[in-house]
């Protein structure tokens, strides 16, 4: 499917490691096979449940953070993402200064 949609016009992809354990950023990758003009952005700062997706459980602490910016690119089968935003499930848990002290480092 993402192959058709980029054949209609659509060059922007929202993703996440977290949907389908990987799954989703395989197909993608998959689909279009590093296609100049594809913008991937994805996520990290959740990761599912046991049961599936569905509630996601926070992955905010700084390590969890790196590990979701690390596996993303792994599962789209590139060096980096074009975009990664961070997901706030549970705002006020602790200071944001420390989430974007932890996601600097990576760059």
């Amino acid at each position: 499917m993402p192959r058709r949609a980029f054949e209609l016009g659509v060059n922007h992809f929202d993703t996440a490691h977290l949907y389908g354990n990987g799954t989703a950023n395989g197909s993608l990758a998959q689909d279009l096979d590093r296609e100049h003009g594809v913008v991937v952005v994805t996520k990290a700062g959740a990761r599912p449940t046991e049961r599936g997706p569905l509630p996601m459980i926070p992955a905010q602490q700084p390590e969890q953070l790196h590990r979701g910016v690390l596996d993303n690119p792994r599962s789209l089968d590139t060096d980096h993402p074009h975009v990664v935003n961070m997901r706030r499930i549970a705002p006020g848990s602790f200071p944001l200064t420390r989430e974007q002290n932890s996601t600097s480092t990576i760059r």
